[in-house]
């Protein structure tokens, strides 16, 4: 259904938009259908899609007068599932909870293929395909920028929706590599070797196992498989 204009006003609010709707009975619909199409409208803008993919149940709808006008008052942070979300008359100011159930067919990566684990991920490793979210949306990539230097953390099957639990940033040492080590002390550098006993990333710190002493220290990652030692 289109909302006419009677049925909804945009206006722009501190960068949010606002979506004034009137209880107005249009085209023989009962008031909840059109409050219906007017919320589907307002999480559509917010979620950019379209407002056919947004699924709504109401639970509790307020006892309000149909002839006035009301504005959804926006949340910052926008949310799926069950809620309340408040609407707010445009002359009084008077407001309103409305208590509703949303869920939401959104694009989401999905693989490919099968990814072993600790395999470096990449864009053209997923498509996108619309799934229908709930209040967990949150755990779930929208965005191929995500991937960017990250790697699976966990075999990721094909077909899977790739969600921050299967991902993580793609450490410059892996736990149990053999890394290069610099022990500095003053103006004097040894080199060694030794094993490193955690994820690391550059400029962070690892712990390392000596290989000539067995001795475990603590350095700064300085590169790939490289950890620089301060002894003093």
């Amino acid at each position: 259904m289109v909302l006419n204009d009677r049925m909804k006003r945009i206006l722009k609010f501190s960068n949010i938009t606002i979506i004034l709707i009137s209880f107005f009975l249009v085209e023989n619909l009962p008031g909840n259908q059109i409050l219906s199409d007017v919320v589907k409208s307002y999480y559509s803008q917010r979620f950019s899609i379209h407002s056919k993919d947004i699924k709504i149940k109401f639970i509790h709808i307020p006892d309000v007068d149909i002839n006035k006008q009301y504005l959804i008052v926006p949340e910052l942070k926008i949310k799926l599932g069950h809620q309340t979300i408040w609407i707010e008359e445009h002359i009084s100011g008077n407001t309103f909870p409305l208590t509703l159930d949303i869920s939401a067919n959104i694009p989401v990566l999905v693989a490919k293929k099968t990814i072993p684990r600790k395999e470096g991920l990449a864009p053209e490793m997923f498509y996108f395909e619309s799934c229908l979210l709930t209040r967990d949306y949150e755990r779930y990539v929208f965005d191929k920028k995500e991937l960017e230097g990250a790697m699976a953390i966990q075999v990721i099957k094909m077909g899977k929706p790739l969600t921050y639990s299967m991902i993580k940033k793609r450490p410059d040492i892996f736990k149990g590599d053999l890394v290069g080590v610099e022990l500095v002390s003053g103006n004097m550098v040894i080199e060694t070797k030794g094993t490193a006993k955690k994820d690391g990333n550059y400029g962070g710190k690892t712990e390392v196992i000596l290989d000539r002493t067995g001795k475990k220290v603590f350095g700064k990652v300085i590169g790939s498989n490289r950890v620089r030692v301060k002894l003093n």
